[in-house]
């Protein structure tokens, strides 16, 4: 990744729960009807008939969440099974993931619980100070680029984060998890992928390493990144 300071990779810990995405036909779910059995049901009835795919990802990702030991409460996104679909299908292809509130599932927990604890990002306060961290007063949806590799090469981070939203250290972390349980795919291991988060003058940058990730810290963003490109992410409104 140009311009970035490696470090030695850290031995990855897997503490996943047993939990597989499982797609519904049609995008009606079975697991989700059985979730909301609540009052609001005619509700959830209706969204189900156009949000079946939405209401499965919630019920999905609130299940991953409590296997880690987090008990939050996830909305339904406001996302068609249409638009799901055509998503999914795009030239770089996006997926939804969700950012629980800081409150809830801090940045620091979070990775200790993945096996991401003996990060820098995470037990090293000098260099922590110089992380633009990106607190969530409240939890959200947001689309995320899932191609393996990461689009956009030979930009800067310049002009990455000037034409798109780029992921923050945070959201980048929860959904390369995620994904990852999802699908069984590593995303960036073929090369590095830039956050909108900044440390000091520079940026932060990720990248795959073995069977996890890693948390690069760079200085030079002003160099055309030959190894690195840059995840688009769009944050989805609440159905419900």
């Amino acid at each position: 990744m140009h311009g970035f300071a490696l470090d030695k990779p850290n031995k990855f810990k897997h503490n996943y729960p047993s939990l597989r995405e499982t797609p519904a036909a049609g995008g009606t779910a079975i697991l989700c009807v059985m979730e909301h059995r609540e009052p609001g049901g005619i509700v959830m009835h209706r969204l189900m008939q156009t949000h079946g795919r939405a209401m499965d990802r919630m019920a999905w990702t609130r299940s991953w969440y409590r296997d880690l030991g987090f008990e939050i409460k996830v909305p339904v996104p406001d996302v068609s099974d249409v638009e799901y679909e055509r998503r999914k299908s795009l030239e770089i292809p996006q997926a939804m993931f969700y950012r629980p509130a800081t409150n809830e599932v801090d940045y620091e927990s979070f990775m200790k619980t993945v096996g991401e604890g003996d990060q820098w990002s995470v037990i090293d306060p000098d260099k922590r100070k110089l992380v633009g961290w990106e607190l969530a007063e409240v939890g959200y949806w947001f689309w995320a680029d899932v191609s393996a590799e990461s689009p956009r090469r030979f930009m800067t981070w310049y002009g990455l984060n000037a034409s798109i939203r780029l992921p923050t250290i945070e959201e980048y972390a929860s959904f390369w998890h995620a994904h990852l349980l999802a699908t069984g795919v590593r995303l960036d291991l073929r090369g590095g992928t830039w956050l909108k988060t900044r440390y000091g003058q520079g940026a932060i940058g990720m990248n795959g390493v073995g069977p996890t990730f890693y948390v690069h810290r760079a200085d030079r963003i002003d160099l055309l990144a030959e190894l690195a490109g840059g995840r688009a992410v769009e944050v989805i409104a609440n159905a419900a």
